[in-house]
């Protein structure tokens, strides 16, 4: 019992903050922020902010004109804070990931009405994208995401 707390205590320490939601404003809040204002081979805007965590994991955040956060993506060697990147759709994604079938541990699809996230990876190296469906730009295409 004590070491599961301990092993439980020393995740959450390491678990590094990450204050961009899904369907919020951008956070500035990794190391080195920087924004490129982009867009798709279909023509839909919008504008790519990535920062780094202190951890090295890279995080991007896609906003659309009016400034909301439609889409992230993470990549690095630690998993960034998903409650935080997910926000109000947290709960979902938690529920709808202990409803699924597969034992692979090291890839997790969940697909909701509206909320997609993919996730894989293994100590040291984690990648994931997580996108709101209806707030996506006419023409985003999830598969440029970073």
């Amino acid at each position: 019992m004590k070491i599961s707390i301990v092993v439980i205590a020393l995740a959450l320490i390491a678990a590094q903050p990450c204050w961009a939601a899904l369907g919020g404003s951008p956070s500035s809040s990794g190391s080195a922020v920087s924004s490129v204002a982009a867009s798709t081979a279909s023509g839909a805007s919008y504008t790519d902010l990535q920062s780094q965590l202190p951890n090295g994991t890279v995080v991007h955040e896609y906003a659309n004109s009016g400034g909301t956060v439609f889409a992230v993506a993470w990549s690095g060697p630690m998993q960034p804070d998903v409650k935080a990147l997910l926000g109000p759709w947290f709960d979902t994604y938690t529920k709808r990931a202990t409803q699924r079938q597969s034992a692979d541990l090291s890839h997790l699809a969940v697909a909701g009405a509206d909320l997609v996230v993919v996730s894989t990876g293994r100590v040291g190296a984690f990648q994931g994208r997580a996108w709101v469906i209806s707030l996506l730009p006419e023409g985003f295409n999830t598969k440029e995401m970073k």
